[in-house]
């Protein structure tokens, strides 16, 4: 019987054995459609308070989500048995972009212990800035009343209360299954939330099969963002699965610290020599997530996400980062 070490054994095994030249080959003409004509953006009335997007890391940040992004729609679309329109793209952007605000926003002010109420959030300008060019895209696009006004409905405010109360909840940042279920919401949920969006914008119903593979995709793609920022969030103050699955681990905690802060890029292969319980905790989760992704289109977009942290990313000690949660956010998303 194979156990969860082996399947997760297993799941790096194939990741890594990939052609990377071969999958850069058959990803480049998506993405340079994306870097250059920008089809989800070219027509998006943004509110730009801050310079975004300009320059060469700018476009390309954009272009790989924007790439993503394409990924998730042709999946959706096949699952939804229905062609999707660049609609589903101009939703997807305008969406993934007021959600990072307010997910900005939200750590900021989790992070100083001022006031998460959702109309106050709403308020303040980066947020709002998002929210104004949502309205507009959904008013030029004459969407459902449900689309535009998604974050008035009690599915969204009930999801938000219960964020508020787990991440709010005594010894959050170093209880692993508290930041577990938050991860089912603001990243299950987010996704899912994306899927029923974009139906009704089709004038679809979501079934049953892309609702779930949505929330599992969510998570997964979550599990993998935790992996690469783990060291930034750890510089930078912020709360990470990762970080409280090391809280109950002294000895590994202390292997993490030792690097944590330096140039050493935190492998794979790292947290598997110096960290082995709780990288198998935490592929246990991910893999648990995954394996529910039936579609392999969408299947492959965590494969995406997670392959960029096979070599790690290393840490910083700019001290500029340790500020960066409690400074105020500077710009909404890409």
């Amino acid at each position: 019987m194979r156990t969860d070490a082996d399947r997760a054994a297993a799941y790096w095994s194939d990741l890594t054995s990939r052609s990377m030249v071969g999958l850069a080959l058959r990803l480049a003409p998506k993405y340079l459609e994306h870097l250059f004509r920008r089809p989800y953006r070219r027509d998006l009335a943004l509110e730009r308070p801050t310079r975004l997007c300009v320059g060469a890391v700018g476009r390309h940040s954009a272009a790989a989500l924007d790439l993503w992004i394409d990924g998730y729609v042709s999946g959706l679309s096949r699952l939804l048995g229905t062609r999707l329109t660049r609609d589903a793209g101009l939703v997807a952007v305008a969406y993934i972009r007021l959600m990072a605000a307010f997910n900005k926003e939200f750590e900021h002010r989790l992070a100083l212990g001022a006031p998460l109420d959702l109309d106050v959030i709403l308020d303040q300008h980066l947020v709002r800035s998002c929210v104004i060019s949502w309205q507009r895209l959904a008013a030029s696009r004459r969407f459902a009343s449900r689309v535009a006004e998604f974050m008035d409905l009690p599915d969204f405010l009930d999801d938000y209360a219960r964020y508020v109360r787990l991440a709010t909840s005594p010894g959050f940042v170093v209880t692993p299954r508290t930041q577990a279920q938050s991860i089912l919401l603001d990243s299950g949920g987010y996704l899912e939330r994306l899927c029923r969006l974009v139906s009704e914008v089709h004038d679809v119903r979501a079934p049953r099969n892309a609702l779930r593979d949505s929330f599992h995709l969510g998570v997964a793609a979550k599990y993998a963002d935790e992996l690469i920022d783990v060291t930034a969030d750890h510089t930078e103050g912020r709360y990470n699965l990762l970080l409280a699955l090391l809280s109950e681990r002294p000895t590994e905690r202390a292997a993490f610290e030792s690097v944590g802060g330096t140039s050493q890029r935190l492998s794979v292969d790292w947290w598997i020599r110096h960290a082995p319980d709780t990288f198998d905790e935490f592929m246990d989760g991910f893999l648990a997530h995954y394996y529910h992704v039936a579609s392999l289109d969408l299947r492959l977009l965590a494969d995406l996400t997670m392959i960029r942290s096979v070599r790690g990313r290393s840490g910083t000690s700019d001290p500029r980062a340790v500020r960066h949660v409690s400074n105020p956010p500077g710009e909404p998303g890409r």
